[in-house]
């Protein structure tokens, strides 16, 4: 994906200088350690591992770890941006309501909508600032590689990791149930839409503003 290749170039440019070679995937990475015949990028090798502070054997084990964090960010990233235009459908849906002449007397379907829409809006903000901050801390890393830095970004990693993945979770699930049974916002009339997020949208929206807190404060 291009996400991954966001990887695979810096990491080229470290070994090769460029990236003017046969290499697409992540496995064509690790599979340079099986080609005894590139000196040049043994030498290379062996200065990332002293920069890492680590043995050169241990470089391909480095790469495959950095390789599934950025192989779940980029399906992350996928997820976002397929759920994305549901999201939009039921923001759009949430301000219909509230602007209903009928509905906006109803002081709790009005709370509950204000908080569902800056709740989700905020979460997904914030996942979107993340993933920039990510690829910030990754290419700084490629820039300057150090032991530290390094393991800078292993600790970001670890923090974001789970974070992010439950906070994709539970918004995936939100907006699917949305999506199955109102895919456009003219699917049905705002009283029905109404109906459906007091009784079933609303639930567990405490737990997705704990997630957004989590997700906004990781740095």
């Amino acid at each position: 994906t291009s996400y991954m290749r966001e990887f695979t170039h810096p990491l080229i440019v470290q070994i090769y200088g460029s990236d003017d070679m046969s290499i697409k995937e992540f496995k064509d990475v690790i599979s340079l350690f099986q080609n005894p015949d590139l000196k040049a990028a043994i030498e290379k090798l062996k200065i990332m591992a002293e920069k890492l502070g680590i043995e050169i054997d241990q470089v391909p084990v480095f790469l495959e770890d950095c390789g599934d964090v950025f192989l779940s960010f980029a399906y992350y990233r996928r997820c976002l941006e397929e759920i994305e235009p549901i999201i939009d459908n039921f923001l759009t849906s949430l301000e219909e309501i509230q602007s209903n002449y009928q509905l906006k007397t109803d002081k709790n379907l009005m709370h509950t909508c204000f908080t569902m829409h800056s709740t989700i809006k905020g979460l997904v903000m914030a996942l979107n600032a993340r993933f920039k901050h990510f690829d910030h801390y990754t290419k700084d890393m490629w820039d300057n590689l150090t032991a530290e830095r390094f393991r800078e970004v292993e600790r970001m990693i670890t923090n974001y990791h789970t974070t992010i993945g439950g906070a994709l979770c539970s918004l995936s699930v939100k907006m699917n149930t949305w999506d199955q049974l109102f895919p456009s916002e003219k699917s049905v009339g705002p009283t029905r839409l109404a109906e459906f997020i007091m009784s079933d949208m609303k639930q567990g929206i405490e737990k997705i503003q704990e997630i957004e807190k989590a997700v906004s404060t990781l740095a």
